[in-house]
């Protein structure tokens, strides 16, 4: 059976954006990685993040999974690892989600024709990264945005925005 892809009006209505690889291939082996991005121009703020993965032999060695966050080419301010997101029984540490990293302690607002580029590495030498996929939220979608879950101000349209 063959499936259509999503539709930025379903991916709008879902919340959230499926990234496409644009560098290195599934599955991940130890010691290479592979790069996600998202599409040019998103109509959205950008929210929370879910990474979601399988390690081969079922494996929870999540400490060797490495997840940097770029805007083009510039890295953001923090770099999370596998076990920030999966316990060693590998369910999510609570529902999963993390904020989107901040640039130089500032939500960055991604938008015209900057790209937002995550890169998952592979750190370790056991265990290959299998049926990897990322999405990341739209800020009027969730709970948190990168801003409030930093302890800063929401951005607009999030769920935990206040009227001033």
């Amino acid at each position: 059976m063959l499936y259509s892809e999503i539709t930025l009006q379903e991916s709008n209505r879902s919340g959230r954006t499926v990234f496409k690889i644009v560098e290195g291939k599934k599955p991940v082996a130890p010691g290479s990685f592979i790069v996600f991005e998202q599409p040019a121009r998103p109509g959205w703020a950008t929210g929370c993040y879910v990474l979601k993965y399988r390690l081969a032999n079922n494996g929870n060695n999540h400490d060797d999974i490495q997840i940097e966050w770029f805007i083009d080419d510039y890295p953001l301010d923090a770099v999370h690892y596998g076990d920030d997101i999966y316990q060693l029984n590998n369910t999510f540490i609570g529902d999963g989600k993390l904020p989107v990293p901040l640039a130089r302690g500032k939500h960055c607002c991604i938008g015209a024709n900057n790209r937002l580029r995550a890169k998952i590495s592979h750190i370790g030498t056991s265990n290959q990264v299998e049926n990897i996929r990322l999405y990341v939220e739209h800020a009027n979608a969730v709970k948190c945005c990168s801003g409030c879950a930093a302890g800063r101000g929401c951005q607009s349209g999030c769920k935990n925005a206040k009227d001033e």
